[in-house]
Order: structure tokens, then sequence, then C-alpha cells
């Protein structure tokens, strides 16, 4: 017995270490103290103990002293420069940053939404938008939504995982006030039949980082509760922009989405998010069909957990075959 518990020590103290050294993002929740740097959204920031540097992810945004905001930890690593999200009374008491909350839901089969192209708007044509898929227009779709799918996975979910890639070339002028990002119209039966639709959003509001400077595509999720049983149809998809400061009309694209994602999802019990595996994702499915042809393939990756926490590819403490 003696020899099985150094044993199981042995292996808790490695896993734990592998987990500290792990490059996944954290939240914490820390006061403000004061504004260093008013131009830059530079605070400091009161950490437990000790006092750190965090920018706001919105310059427009101001935090007075004593307010309880979270911060944003890249890859966990407190020398990294680190980003006030929002206010604890704006986010709620329970709120978790989406790069953590993300290893608490299991994935209902593959993304419901496909895209290859990259679409673009401007923030200067103000509104400006893009109806990508619309169920009633009659009109061929500009990305891919499985139906089936949909209304396989969304009724056997009680939440949606929605995720894209995002980039941009905003003017600075234009950096500091406006929104933009992607809205799923999805319609659901109420208790004596009628039609509720529902809009849900990946937009600035949810965004991690500073929304107006992803100079290099960045993803981007976000997690919606869903009374799945009741579900209906995805009716709209809309990529948008409005609400910057200044308008022309003889503006490029500077606004830029691809990727798009739309995963059904249950939530993790605690049994479920206390072990350590790997996972196999098949992003474009797993058959093929009298459509594809002799050359079609499909790609399998790994991804790895650790205590339900996503590790990040290039984990060089981790290795598997």
């Amino acid at each position: 017995m003696n020899y099985e518990n150094k044993i199981i020590d042995a292996i808790e103290t490695i896993v734990t270490n592998a987990v500290q050294k792990a490059n996944y993002d954290k939240t914490i929740q820390g006061i403000i103290m004061r504004c260093i740097d008013k131009e830059t959204g530079k605070y400091l920031v009161k950490y437990q103990d000790a006092s750190i540097e965090a920018y706001s992810n919105d310059t427009s945004q101001t935090y007075s002293n004593g307010i309880a905001v979270y911060v944003l930890i890249p890859g966990n690593d407190m020398s990294q420069i680190k980003t006030i999200i929002g206010t604890v009374d704006k986010l709620g008491d329970n709120y978790i940053e989406i790069s953590n909350s993300i290893d608490n839901f299991q994935s209902i089969g593959n993304s419901i939404i496909t895209n290859e192209d990259t679409f673009g708007i401007c923030s200067y044509k103000n509104p400006d938008g893009i109806i990508l898929y619309d169920a009633d227009s009659g009109e061929e779709p500009l990305i891919n939504v499985d139906t089936f799918a949909a209304d396989l996975y969304l009724k056997k979910a009680n939440y949606i995982i929605l995720s894209a890639d995002f980039k941009t070339s905003i003017d600075k002028v234009q950096r500091y006030k406006g929104d933009y990002g992607l809205a799923v119209e999805l319609e659901f039966y109420s208790s004596n039949g009628e039609i509720l639709e529902k809009t849900y959003l990946l937009n600035t509001n949810n965004m991690t980082g500073n929304p107006y400077e992803y100079f290099n595509n960045t993803s981007q999720k976000t997690i919606y509760e869903i009374d799945g049983e009741n579900f209906s149809r995805i009716k709209k998809i809309t990529f948008y922009s409005h609400d910057f400061p200044y308008e022309a009309q003889d503006k490029e694209n500077d606004i830029f989405i691809k990727n798009i994602e739309l995963v059904a999802a249950t939530k993790n019990t605690d049994e479920d998010n206390s072990g350590n595996y790997l996972i196999l994702r098949t992003s474009k499915g797993i058959y093929f069909d009298d459509n594809d042809s002799d050359e079609s393939d499909r790609t399998v990756y790994a991804q790895i957990k650790i205590n339900n926490k996503t590790i990040k590819d290039g984990a060089k403490e981790l290795k598997y075959f």
C-alpha cells in the first residue's frame, strides 16, 4: 500500500507540473487601483497581495478606483500583456472567460456551419453587412448550413458554441467606437406552439483582446444556453458592422471573417471535468458519399485535455503517438 501511494503521488506531481506549464489562458479577478495611462487604457490592478498592470480591451471604457474587474492572462503567463475584459458587475459573479469555460462543454457532432471563403465589410459604410444565410430568401447561401445536422444535433443540446476567425485593418481614427460581428437568428417553438425568434451574437462585447486591432486572423468563441428540445430552425446568419465614428463610401473593406462554426453542446459533469484524455476531432465529418471524388480526403486531428483543460498544440511537456 505504501508503494502504491508513492506511485499515485508521483503521477499526481507529474500531471500537476504539466498543467502548470501548459499554455492555456487564465482569467483572474482583481480590483482597479488607479489609471496609469488613459490614452492606452493602462491600469494598475490589485490581485491577491500583489499589484499588476493591465490594459483595457476598449480604450473608450474607463474604470473607477475600487471597481472589481476580470483580467485575462495569456498563456497563463503573468509576464505577458494582460487585458481587462470587463467589470464583475457587468459580466456577473459567475462569469468565466470563454477560453477557459469552453473546456466545460462537450460538442454534439460536427459544426452545423462550414465555410472556406473570407467575407469583408467596411466600418466606414455605416451600417454595413452581408447576409450569409437566409432560410426564407430562396437564394443560394454564401456559407454551408447543414439543416439536417441542425435538427439532429440542436434538439439534443442545451448550449451552442458560436465561433469564427476575425481580422481587421481599421484605421486608427475608427478604433475607439463601433460594433461588428456575427448574428445568428434561431427559431424555437413556444409552449403554445408559436414561433419564438432569438438572436445570438459573436461581437465586440464578447470578444477577447482588442476587437479593433486583430491584425492577424484571431479566433473568437462565445457560448449561449438554448432551449434545444424546442428548436425549430436556423432562420438567418448575418455578418454586420455599425455605429463607427466616421462614414465614407470610397473606403475598402477593413473587417473580415472566416471559419464560421456553430456547434451544439452539452455541459460536462464534475466527473467529465476530472479526466486526462486525448480526443480525435474531424471537423468535416468521418464519411464519404457519392458526391465525393476519388481524391477527396478528410482530416483527423488530436486534442489533449488535462483536468478537462485543452492543451494547445506544441506543448513540449506532453507527447502522444
